[in-house]
């Protein structure tokens, strides 16, 4: 990045109430108006993932798993963005009924819509680098159960 790149942006976040300048230095003000909008909202969002989470763990048996990726996992969700959890179980019977329990418990402490993808153990094995498993796993936030590197 240029230093007037830098500089640039330092003085849209200054401009902002992000940050201020000391003499030569600058420092972020925590306790500007934006700032502290911005940590609430942050809190506001830690919450909702720690309310699901909770929701969600008690529905799990040992050996399954359940991890909120996409838009909402890495924080760029919108109002139009739906809330997509993968769910993972030995058979699609116990994911199916998994998926709807999660779904109705999800709802209470949420807003949807839900999607949720279903995979076996060995599912996962066998899609283990596709995009969307690699995206569960690098952006993805483990809302209950076992790790996904556990299934390999």
């Amino acid at each position: 990045m240029s230093p007037n790149t830098v500089n640039l942006s330092v003085a849209q976040l200054e401009g902002h109430g992000f940050l201020v300048r000391d003499d030569r230095r600058v420092k972020f003000e925590s306790r500007s108006p934006l700032a502290l909008a911005l940590q609430r909202l942050v809190a506001a969002e830690e919450d909702a993932v720690r309310r699901l989470s909770d929701a969600i763990r008690p529905l799990l048996k040992p050996g399954e798993s359940c991890v909120l990726f996409g838009s909402v996992a890495r924080g760029e969700a919108t109002r139009e963005s739906d809330v997509d959890l993968l769910l993972v179980a030995a058979d699609h019977d116990r994911i199916s009924g998994l998926a709807v329990s999660i779904g109705q418990t999800a709802r209470s402490t949420h807003p949807g819509p839900y999607r949720t993808l279903h995979l076996t153990p060995s599912e996962i094995r066998a899609r283990w680098n596709s995009p969307l498993i690699q995206g569960a796993r690098t952006e993805g936030v483990l809302l209950a159960g076992v790790p996904l590197e556990k299934f390999l």
